[in-house]
């Protein structure tokens, strides 16, 4: 019998009170793998459980974590550099504020803000991105060729420098 028959046979608890109370009395191990439902089909007794957290890869003990974590650092670079690259399609909406038409509701056009926020990133990550986008590509990528690429802040720095000093 399924958990809803037994409550409905009994008349005074629901089904999650049954299955609560059988599962404190342990008569759930012994209980069918399947049931019968109220329309006369055969159904698994349990749900099968999606699991929201997935399980790493196996690591593979011939990777050094070194190496994986310059890899890491390289593809969250080349990442945020994609961003950027992106991001500097959208037109900026500098001096939007004081602009005729955006008065209105509905008015304001879709900032590069707007645009970074929908994509989840903080105001913070969305600002270091950018000025990953502002290092010319060539100093971009000799960066990144070193044997320790420069971390986001790293690079953020490197932009603010405005191509006057660099990383050594």
């Amino acid at each position: 019998m399924s958990y809803r028959q037994i409550a409905e046979a009994d008349g005074t608890v629901n089904n999650d009170t049954v299955r609560r109370n059988l599962a404190a009395a342990n008569a759930a191990p012994d209980a069918p793998t399947k049931i019968t439902g109220a329309d006369g089909k055969s159904y698994p007794s349990t749900k099968p459980r999606r699991s929201t957290y997935q399980e790493p890869p196996e690591a593979d003990e011939d990777v050094d974590p070194h190496l994986r974590n310059l890899a890491a650092m390289r593809i969250k670079g080349r990442a945020l550099r994609h961003y950027a690259e992106l991001m500097q399609q959208i037109e900026p909406a500098t001096g939007m504020h004081n602009s005729p038409g955006t008065k209105k509701v509905g008015a304001r056009p879709f900032s590069r803000t707007d645009a970074a926020r929908a994509a989840g990133m903080s105001p913070h990550q969305h600002k270091q991105a950018m000025r990953t986008g502002n290092i010319p590509a060539d100093q971009f990528e000799d960066m990144f060729e070193r044997d320790d690429p420069p971390t986001v802040s790293e690079l953020a720095d490197a932009a603010l420098c405005n191509n006057h000093c660099s990383l050594t």
